[in-house]
């Protein structure tokens, strides 16, 4: 374990230390129970507080664990802000929503997706409408999604990765993969054909909080993307000038084809633009790189595999949950200490520049 306390074992560790810090300031929350159980019998929670002015017309909403696994980095950052006191400061004028563990399922059993294969991030869509089109992945579904798991297999799926980048590029490659899928319900970067439970809670909590906002900006923490310990901002649509010259770390868009990862279908930016459509929303990604693209998405296929076809018991098993955690929690100090730092500097950056609109 590093020597950065705000970081956690695990995901019921995350928790305790989130739910300690609100005490520490006296801040209520509200706990919102999952219908599942963690892998000890543990109840799996999400948990919401909010601060400042209930009438705000500035909103500054930061959430965690979308992506399960991802979480010990988003709960740390809240964390740490929480003990700073710079997030009482935030609250002057602003209203404040930090949401711990969206996806708590996926947080606690080192997953992704939660507890029905579903890519949260890929589940905001109208799903009253035509799904998107997954004729594309469908291509490489039976490639991805292979029946054994062993060195050779997952060889073969990297070279077959690596030569779509080497004649196409690294995004196409990653919008064929990961941008979004709808008839594969044991496939990759599935986005469901409902409202996941993560779904319908995350709406809950901003219809009941954003009825008088005019300005939302969303930190949404993600890790697996880009350099190592390295934050890469992304937003939705093109930032606004101003939003541009809030943040010292840098600012991409996806739309614009300039960002680490390819246009994402059903994210939850789009939920809260669907939420609170008379406001500015400002959806911004904070995603803290970790290791390679290829060894990333190896860890994301093997999970899958073994929750389709393995034994998470088995050593096998215990070998690919180790690798998931570590691709997308480095627990190395020269990887905490920095992201913790630069996570501090854009709460911070982002409540400054809200706070200035």
């Amino acid at each position: 374990m590093p020597d950065c306390p705000h970081f956690s074992a695990d995901y019921s560790n995350a928790r305790a230390k989130f739910l300690a810090a609100c005490a520490a300031v006296n801040i209520p929350y509200t706990t919102y129970v999952h219908p599942n159980l963690g892998p000890s019998g543990e109840s799996l929670c999400t948990d919401c507080v909010c601060f400042g002015s209930e009438t705000a017309e500035r909103v500054l909403i930061v959430t965690s664990a979308v992506h399960g696994v991802e979480g010990f980095c988003g709960s740390a950052a809240m964390t740490a802000w929480l003990h700073s006191g710079d997030c009482m400061q935030a609250a002057e004028g602003t209203r404040v929503i930090l949401i711990h563990a969206l996806n708590p399922y996926g947080f606690a059993w080192l997953r992704r997706v939660n507890e029905d294969n579903v890519d949260l991030n890929r589940n905001f869509i109208n799903h009253e409408e035509m799904l998107p089109d997954s004729t594309a992945y469908g291509s490489l579904h039976s490639k991805l999604v292979p029946q054994r798991w062993n060195e050779d297999v997952a060889a073969g799926i990297r070279r077959m990765l690596s030569q779509h980048v080497a004649r196409n590029g690294l995004l196409s490659m990653q919008a064929l993969v990961c941008s979004g899928q709808y008839q594969h319900r044991d496939g990759l970067f599935y986005g469901g054909t409902q409202a996941t439970w993560s779904h319908r809670v995350l709406k809950n909590i901003l219809r009941s909080s954003t009825a008088t906002a005019k300005h939302i900006v969303l930190l949404d923490f993600h890790t697996g993307l880009g350099t190592y310990g390295t934050p890469e901002l992304i937003c939705a649509k093109p930032a606004d000038n101003c939003v541009k010259n809030w943040f010292t770390d840098k600012l991409s868009c996806a739309q614009l084809g300039n960002a680490i990862g390819p246009k994402l279908s059903g994210t939850i930016g789009y939920g809260l633009r669907q939420a609170a459509p008379a406001a500015n929303v400002y959806s911004i990604t904070v995603e803290f790189g970790t290791y390679d693209v290829y060894r990333v998405l190896l860890a994301i296929i093997a999970d899958n595999w073994l929750h389709l076809r393995g034994h998470v018991q088995s050593e096998m098993g215990q070998r690919i949950k180790q690798e998931v955690r570590s691709s997308f929690y480095p627990d190395q100090d020269d990887w905490c200490e920095p992201v913790l730092k630069r996570s501090q500097c854009i709460l911070n950056e982002a409540a400054d520049g809200l706070a200035a609109i």
